[in-house]
C-alpha cells in the first residue's frame, strides 16, 4: 500500500511521539496545517521542516522513496532533490490557473 503525503508527515509525526499541532508550531506552520495538507508539499515548507527535524528524509516524505530518515551523504542528492520540488510546484501553480481559466471560460459557454 502506498501512502500519501499526508500519511508519510503523520507517520513521522507520530514517530517523533508528538501531535500535529506541536509539529505545526515547531515548524512555523499554521496550527491547522496536517490536517488541511492535500497533494503536495510546498518547496518553502519542505525547508521549515527540514530545518527542524534535519533527520527526515524529505525524498521520501514527498515521494515515498527510500526510508524515512536520512542516511549518510544525501546533501547533494537533496538539494537536487529540492529543485525538482520546486520546479514541480511552480508547474502544479501553472495547471491550477489554467484548470480556473478554463472553469471560466466553460461557465460563460454556458450562458
Amino acid at each position: 500500500m502506498v501512502l500519501t503525503v499526508k500519511e508519510r508527515l503523520l507517520t513521522f509525526i507520530s514517530a517523533k511521539h508528538m501531535g500535529q499541532v506541536e509539529f505545526a508550531e515547531r515548524c512555523g506552520l499554521s496550527r491547522g496545517y496536517v490536517n488541511n495538507l492535500k497533494d503536495a508539499i510546498h518547496p518553502s515548507t519542505i525547508k521549515k521542516i527540514s530545518d527542524v527535524f534535519p533527520e527526515l528524509n524529505t525524498e521520501w516524505l514527498v515521494t515515498g522513496k527510500g526510508d524515512m530518515y536520512k542516511g549518510h551523504g544525501d546533501s547533494v542528492q537533496n538539494e537536487e532533490l529540492a529543485r525538482f520540488y520546486d520546479i514541480l510546484y511552480r508547474q502544479q501553480e501553472k495547471i491550477s490557473r489554467l484548470e480556473t481559466k478554463i472553469d471560466i471560460i466553460l461557465e460563460s459557454i454556458g450562458k
